[in-house]
């Protein structure tokens, strides 16, 4: 186990590295390269300077989250009204008020990829929700508001399978969602179904639920789920074996608190990748 001490060194580190990646905007970029020198020195590298919606809505979170040491609270604060203020003047796309999937940390804030992902903006989703309650009458918490407000994930839904798409994209003057649909309970992406769900995300559907009643008991019987049997018990199979696509749901929306299932298969990949 580690000690406080750890723990605190370790926040600490990560809360150094988060300040090294944030741009010009206060977004963060994707990836840096920090290389230590033998006199304690280093120097950092910026490897993708670009940003995505699931960077930005873990920033949020972890600042959210800072708030409450008094150490961090003042930079989290800044930090937070910063990166809102940024994203309240970003491009973003006006059908459905999601925001694409690549963004410069510059200050031009310009657009890098105008593909528009469902996984990226429900992760955005649950930090501008979280923002706005946690801030509630505060300008900050009025400006997460907003920009969840304007939030409608329902071109996602295909009505025939009962699954919902990946990504939007223009091709041939026209917005269209792409062919693939999250069908596999082993992937990040089932937080869409939960989540986008009690989120309200589903506007279209959701305004008339009498209607639309079959939503989720639909998509749940069109998921499928490969379940693997290990001496620490049962490990759901992962679509591409990364075991965030196990974690990153427990991350943002906290699974095991409502999938008993979940928990147990949580400690099992756990104790499974541990002892490999």
């Amino acid at each position: 186990f580690k000690t406080t001490r750890q723990i605190d060194t370790y926040l600490a580190d990560t809360v150094n590295s988060l300040e090294h990646m944030r741009g010009r905007n206060g977004l963060l970029a994707d990836i840096i390269w920090i290389e230590s020198a033998e006199n304690g020195s280093f120097h950092v590298q910026t490897l993708n300077a670009n940003t995505s919606p699931t960077n930005i809505a873990v920033d949020l979170l972890v600042q959210d989250e800072l708030i409450s040491y008094p150490q961090y609270r003042d930079q989290a604060l800044k930090n937070i009204s910063r990166a809102l203020s940024t994203l309240e003047n970003l491009d973003y796309h006006h059908d459905t008020g999601l925001i694409f999937s690549r963004y410069a940390t510059d200050s031009t804030s310009a657009v890098k990829d105008s593909s528009v992902s469902a996984i990226d903006n429900l992760h955005f989703a649950i930090a501008l929700y979280t923002v706005h309650h946690d801030f509630a009458g505060t300008l900050v918490g009025e400006q997460a508001g907003r920009l969840f407000e304007r939030m409608n994930f329902s071109v996602y839904y295909d009505q025939n399978s009962g699954l919902i798409g990946g990504n939007l994209i223009y091709q041939n003057g026209k917005w269209i969602r792409e062919a693939y649909e999250f069908a596999n309970l082993g992937s990040e992406a089932r937080s869409l179904y939960s989540a986008g769900w009690a989120l309200g995300l589903f506007k279209d559907y959701q305004k008339n639920y009498q209607s639309n009643a079959d939503f989720l008991p639909k998509a749940f019987a069109a998921l499928g789920a490969e379940i693997l049997h290990s001496k620490d018990g049962d490990i759901l199979k992962l679509w591409d074996g990364s075991a965030f696509q196990m974690y990153f749901p427990k991350m943002f929306i906290s699974e095991e608190l409502y999938s008993p299932k979940l928990n147990k298969m949580y400690h099992a990949l756990a104790n499974y990748m541990i002892a490999e």
